[in-house]
């Protein structure tokens, strides 16, 4: 099936829907799996349709048909360009696709788990304070960032609960 960018995309019920604005791309495989789509004109938005929701296509590349209808094409949710990006610049797409580099986009890799940023440091022999605990203040005795409050102003009902 020949897709070309800015193809008119119509529904299942024969609604315009708009136009292929770009081509999501699995990485892997190099096989695609959605289209942007940018719907309607002054107030459309872009969604991404699947690419098993293709029903359709002229020879020409033109046109192409979904197998959505209007309602649920309306209930895709907006595509949201930060969660993909452009793919690098030695990959090559598929003969087959003949569109412009521009047009393709990847999936954002997962992210890596999140660190705390400081380095872990093992505990020194004969210490009894916690891995990453702070160094008691030298003149005040406090840990630094420790905050000055008295726990009576903090638990007023545990102080009248002792009174009774």
């Amino acid at each position: 099936m020949r897709i070309d960018l800015n193809a008119k995309v119509r529904t299942r019920d024969g609604h315009d829907a708009g136009e292929i604005r770009r081509v999501i791309v699995d990485p892997d495989s190099g096989r695609i799996t959605g289209l942007v789509i940018r719907t309607g004109r002054l107030l459309g938005r872009a969604v991404i349709v699947a690419e098993d929701a293709l029903a359709a296509a002229e020879p020409s590349g033109d046109t192409i048909t979904l197998s959505l209808t209007k309602e649920e094409l309306d209930a895709l949710p907006t595509f949201a360009e930060t969660v993909y990006v452009l793919p690098p610049a030695e990959w090559v797409a598929p003969a087959s696709y003949s569109l412009p580099a521009s047009a393709y986009l990847w999936p954002v890799p997962p992210a890596a788990p999140a660190t705390t940023g400081r380095p872990s440091r093992p505990r020194t022999s004969g210490s009894t304070r916690a891995p990453g605990a702070r160094e008691p203040h030298r003149e005040t005795g406090r840990r630094a960032g420790a905050l000055n409050v008295d726990r009576e102003e903090i638990l007023p009902k545990e102080r009248e609960a002792r009174a009774r």
